[in-house]
């Protein structure tokens, strides 16, 4: 940075620095039951209120509510990203804002064309006064809201879960099965295919081998650089797995992850959508939660009873199956499943915990694990019948009632 260009970041820092005192002073004197700004979130109507005044009341609206700290039950833990996107939830709740449910990728696409920060930030450093900079700091603000409130009104489609979620269980058997096929049985014919080129060879043509078997093959030339790096943080994340490994299962998972990792290397740098089977499930997943708000499943009542507390859980529980749409839902398909083998609500918990566990920190496996949660919740020996009068309730939604049915599993 140039010397001409100090006084001018002192000045800046001087004057960010006065107006957060004055806005602490604001909020020291203040009321603790201080109302919220409310803002029109279709189109804001005139205020004769200074900016400076605004200003200080958000300040102080997210000093109440603990916007630095508040937490969305969607966010999982060590995930900053989700964790930044529910303290501008509190924000935009503090400007008058709807914040219930968001799209991940399309709130992402609506900040990237916007870029709020480059957008108004060059303003706010030429600002001559408190209420000039208090101004462009609230325009900001409102251009990130705006995000949120486009896409929550973008999410009426519901999810198709189905090749981009495999339980856990699945995953464990096709890595075995692939393993025996491409060490074992096709040993003989890798080893022809090398010639003389040795074990490294081998190696090679045996992790193709599998990553074919388990539909993912390679579209990446060979010792490149990008696949070494992807493969040295797969072993990683296989070794924080495999330390916390509770039962021989959640180890067959871990190595199952480390296969699908290592798959996904070598396919993934080149883009290739096969490679990506879970890295999908974190849109899913957003869509799923927006789904849900759309079909207003956290206050969906069934016409469940006044106090019926458990009925109401079910209810809404199964509101969120029909943001699901299963293999077996078309016209003629094998929809029945033997009631004796379905899992349980609790069965299918633990198997989320232990898909968790062989995470190792990876986002899109994680949110993989919670949406097989979901699923199977929801597949049980009741999808195989019609269900009854007293089983089928009526949502409200934005676009007007649909039928909701009420899956077993949260039934028994």
């Amino acid at each position: 940075m140039s010397h001409n260009g100090l006084p001018v970041l002192l000045a800046l820092l001087l004057l960010l620095l006065k107006y957060s005192r004055a806005e602490t002073s604001a909020v020291s004197s203040a009321s603790p039951t201080s109302t919220v700004r409310t803002t029109s979130t279709t189109g804001k109507t005139a205020s004769t209120r200074s900016a400076t005044e605004e200003r200080s009341d958000l300040w102080m609206c997210k000093i109440e509510r603990q916007c630095h700290n508040v937490t969305c039950a969607e966010c999982m833990p060590q995930d900053e990203s989700c964790a930044f996107r529910c303290q501008q939830k509190c924000t935009c709740a503090c400007l008058g804002y709807e914040i219930d449910g968001t799209d991940l990728g399309l709130y992402l696409e609506c900040g990237t064309k916007r870029d709020c920060f480059a957008k108004y930030f060059p303003a706010v450093l030429v600002c001559p006064d408190e209420e000039c900079l208090a101004k462009r700091l609230l325009d900001m603000e409102t251009c990130k809201c705006e995000c949120l409130q486009l896409t929550r009104a973008q999410a009426s489609v519901a999810v198709a879960i189905t090749a981009a979620t495999i339980c856990g269980e699945t995953m464990r058997e096709n890595n075995g099965q692939c393993k025996i096929e491409c060490e074992e049985g096709a040993r003989q014919i890798l080893m022809d295919e090398c010639g003389g080129e040795g074990e490294k060879c081998l190696k090679l043509k045996k992790q193709d081998c599998r990553c074919h078997c388990a539909g993912l093959p390679s579209t990446t030339p060979p010792h490149d650089p990008a696949e070494k790096l992807c493969d040295a943080m797969c072993y990683k994340a296989t070794y924080n797995c495999m330390r916390g490994v509770g039962n021989i299962e959640q180890g067959k998972l871990c190595s199952a992850y480390k296969a699908n990792c290592l798959c996904e290397c070598r396919a993934g740098a080149a883009k290739s959508t096969d490679a990506a089977e879970y890295r999908t499930a974190t849109e899913d997943r957003a869509q799923l939660e927006l789904c849900a708000y759309v079909r207003s499943c956290h206050n969906a009542t069934c016409g469940c009873l006044e106090g019926d507390e458990e009925c109401v859980s079910q209810c809404r529980d199964s509101c969120r199956c029909g943001c699901l749409s299963f293999p077996g839902d078309g016209p003629g398909a094998q929809r029945a499943q033997p009631a004796g083998g379905r899992l349980t609500v609790s069965q299918c918990r633990d198997r989320r915990e232990a898909c968790v566990g062989s995470c190792a920190g990876d986002r899109g496996c994680k949110d993989w694990c919670y949406l097989e949660k979901e699923v199977c919740d929801c597949q049980c020996a009741g999808r195989s019948i019609p269900p009854s009068p007293k089983k089928r309730v009526t949502i409200p939604t934005d676009t007007g009632d649909k039928p909701t049915v009420m899956h077993c599993n949260y039934l028994n």
